[in-house]
């Protein structure tokens, strides 16, 4: 709590600087108006499933002839766009990104391999302001945060040896999300004006509401899962990452 606590106070203090003005009268603008700008690019993030991998444990723990243990899931990638507007020291952004994680592991039964798939994905919304820091030649720097909401995706599957051709996999749960994240961005001007550029965006998001994983113990545990207490199953999935992203000044 105190965590999420402080982090609603970073993006609060935030908002006020940005409300002021430029935050730093000294800094020279390239845009005198408000302009607006489109971003597209990759991002990468290392989530907190601490829960989730401990339900991927109980199923390396519980199958004493696994021909390959089940990774544990430690990071998830995939595509980031956004809209927005940039004024004399602000920039207002609007943003969708998805990050996905998969691994499997393989059971050795009875003569044939089971093979059993775990699919995370995360379907993120963003909005968020930010205000100019620092600014020198073709580089400037924005802080600033996000209001977060979206879904995490669960899905698994299985698929034997003797399979004629591999089963798809089914959806197990989805889970709300809801957060705050705390961000700087790094942006490089690649011509005079600025209409074009490269950025790097690393942040913080703080997740506000519990994800709920005994469904997934469930699918993929069916022999054990009633040994696991419930309520010890949920977990927040807070995460650090950072996006590469090219962005186009309208």
């Amino acid at each position: 709590m105190n965590a999420r606590l402080c982090l609603l106070l970073v993006f609060i203090s935030f908002l006020a600087k940005a409300g002021q003005g430029s935050g730093a009268a000294n800094i020279d603008t390239t845009f005198k108006h408000e302009r607006y700008f489109t971003s597209f690019g990759y991002g990468f993030s290392i989530p907190r499933y601490k829960v989730l991998n401990t339900v991927i444990d109980n199923y390396n723990n519980t199958r004493p002839n696994l021909a390959r243990q089940m990774p544990r899931i430690n990071d998830s990638h995939g595509f980031d766009i956004s809209i927005g507007s940039m004024g004399k020291g602000y920039l207002l952004e609007y943003g969708y990104s998805q990050r996905v994680s998969n691994t499997y592991g393989v059971d050795s039964i009875f003569g044939y391999t089971e093979q059993r798939n775990i699919r995370v994905a995360n379907y993120i919304m963003t909005m968020g302001i930010s205000t100019r820091v620092y600014s020198k030649n073709r580089f400037t720097l924005y802080a600033g945060g996000d209001v977060t909401g979206g879904f995490e995706v669960l899905s698994s599957g299985k698929t034997n040896s003797t399979d004629a051709y591999k089963q798809p996999l089914k959806h197990i749960s989805t889970n709300f999300i809801l957060g705050l994240s705390a961000s700087m961005q790094l942006h490089y001007r690649l011509d005079k004006e600025g209409r074009f550029g490269v950025m790097a965006k690393p942040y913080f998001f703080g997740e506000f509401l519990e994800c709920y994983y005994g469904d997934l113990n469930k699918a993929i545990n069916p022999l054990t899962y009633q040994n696991n207490y419930n309520n010890n199953l949920y977990g927040f999935a807070h995460m650090f990452g950072i996006q590469f992203k090219v962005f186009v000044v309208i």
